[in-house]
């Protein structure tokens, strides 16, 4: 995982050491970051996904304290679940009824 700071021209990565120290961390588990507990509307919103959450945590400087808790992102992988699609048998009956009443206001008019 990688997050470049256009602005500032920084880019704060995972698995990428300088010196043997890195700038970002992920864990499944929030507390491990250390700064207590998520929000009641974090925790709420949180709980609504459908699968399991990464936290990714940055560091806000190369030379900080490294305990990556300055910017914390929550991931989750989300699946898109496509509209239903109307069966031909539904859409052909539903033209023949327009087609119906059609036919009858016509005979009407």
């Amino acid at each position: 995982f990688q997050l470049n700071n256009l602005t500032r021209g920084t880019t704060f990565a995972t698995g990428v050491a300088d010196n043997g120290i890195y700038y970002a961390n992920y864990s499944t588990d929030f507390s491990s970051f250390g700064v207590g507990p998520l929000s009641a509307a974090a925790s709420a919103a949180i709980a609504q996904l459908p699968n399991n959450v990464t936290y990714v945590g940055f560091e806000d400087m190369r030379d900080g304290d490294y305990d990556y808790n300055d910017l914390i992102f929550a991931f989750s992988p989300v699946v898109a679940t496509p509209a239903p699609v109307p069966e031909p048998a539904s859409l052909a009956l539903f033209g023949m009824g327009l087609l119906g009443l059609g036919l009858i206001r016509r005979q009407r008019g």
